[in-house]
């Protein structure tokens, strides 16, 4: 599923930033891009963590956060050392 603040970009035009091992780490930070007003979007092949809906546990396979290919160095420098496992 994916969780949108792309301002009308396509898919194609994203890239990995970074994986989260959940997806309440990879809200906090799509926050902080948001908060810098860049688009992003929350990738996620799994519908709930090891704990089940409701709860945030580890995902299998990860959140992935994604944002336009021109703005992935600004990106990588918002997030810093908070980039998950960056791309």
């Amino acid at each position: 599923d994916f969780r949108a603040t792309s301002r009308g970009l396509a898919i194609s035009d994203f890239v990995k930033v970074g994986v989260y091992s959940t997806r309440f780490e990879a809200e906090l930070a799509q926050a902080q891009l948001e908060s810098a007003d860049m688009p992003s979007l929350i990738q996620s092949h799994a519908a709930a963590g090891v704990f089940g809906p409701g709860f945030q546990g580890s995902v299998p396979g990860g959140v992935t956060l994604l944002v336009p290919r021109e703005h992935l160095a600004e990106a990588k420098e918002i997030l810093g050392n908070d980039s998950g496992t960056t791309a």
